[in-house]
């Protein structure tokens, strides 16, 4: 009995002692991938978790979308990147990557939003983080309509120092658009010089109506005076016929002053917007 109850106690402490072995797929059911890098020994990342450093040989992953990175070991900028590859890979699949790394540039215009090309290809407008392949220099074409190309060089130099990594560059009118901007600085100027001088007409010719209104409502004033006073019926007919008359004319002074007055202020309204 004692003999029994040793090795029942040697199974269950074996049974303990030996891990539980992982249901895996078949490896026809998985897809293989490989990693290099022109830098041995740089950090991989596999859906945002390290998986070990290049090169990676043979590396199962199940089927599907995946993320695969490889970390820079000191960017020289914040305008460098790491390299970032998303793949789907199917059950069989055996897929090779090579990590290639870009260097940032920064590209702005004055003005802005010009069109940037690479060899003649279209990237985007400024301002613009251009990437391109580490070790390479690459023509750039800086093209707004209106004004002349910039063209640059952008990458390393051939001694493999880096060149300036961020560019400014001011586009020149053409001179056709140079003089279509001259003429129209000089059309408004004569518009305003124009809209100008007949704001002071119209402000002229509003004093002038405004002060003969007011001469000519005295003179009607005068005249009714005159005919309420007068008691010989002729003369009361006389005078309140040149208070009319007065009185007309006082009033068509009057829509002068006030017509004359509104056109001035408009066009020195409209001077001043110019």
């Amino acid at each position: 009995m004692k003999t029994y109850l040793v090795c029942v106690y040697s199974l269950v402490m074996l049974a303990r002692a030996t891990p539980a072995q992982p249901q895996t797929a078949p490896m026809s059911r998985q897809a293989v991938i490989s990693v290099e890098s022109p830098q041995p020994g740089l950090p991989i990342l596999i859906d945002g978790n390290e998986f070990g450093f290049t090169p990676l040989q043979n590396f199962s992953l199940p089927p599907g979308k995946h993320e695969i990175a490889v970390k820079r070991s000191q960017p020289e900028s914040w305008l460098d990147f790491d390299w970032v590859e998303i793949c789907s890979l199917a059950a069989g699949d055996t897929v090779n990557f090579v990590a290639k790394f870009q260097r940032g540039y920064s590209l702005n215009s004055t003005p802005f939003d010009a069109e940037v090309y690479v060899a003649g290809v279209l990237q985007g407008t400024t301002p613009l983080v251009l990437r391109l392949p580490e070790d390479e220099i690459a023509p750039v074409e800086i093209r707004k309509s209106g004004y002349q190309s910039e063209f640059l060089q952008i990458g390393k130099t051939n001694a493999g120092r880096a060149e300036t990594r961020l560019y400014a560059v001011t586009l020149k009118p053409e001179q056709n658009l140079v003089a279509t901007r001259e003429f129209e600085k000089a059309q408004r100027s004569f518009q305003v010089h124009r809209q100008r001088r007949l704001s002071l007409a119209a402000a002229g010719l509003s004093l002038a109506s405004g002060i003969t209104a007011i001469l000519l409502k005295d003179k009607a004033d005068h005249w009714y005076d005159q005919y309420l006073t007068a008691s010989v019926p002729e003369q009361r007919e006389r005078f309140y016929h040149r208070t009319e008359d007065y009185d007309r004319c006082a009033g068509i002074a009057t829509a002068v002053f006030e017509a004359s007055f509104a056109v001035s202020f408009y066009y020195f309204l409209k001077s001043t917007r110019e």
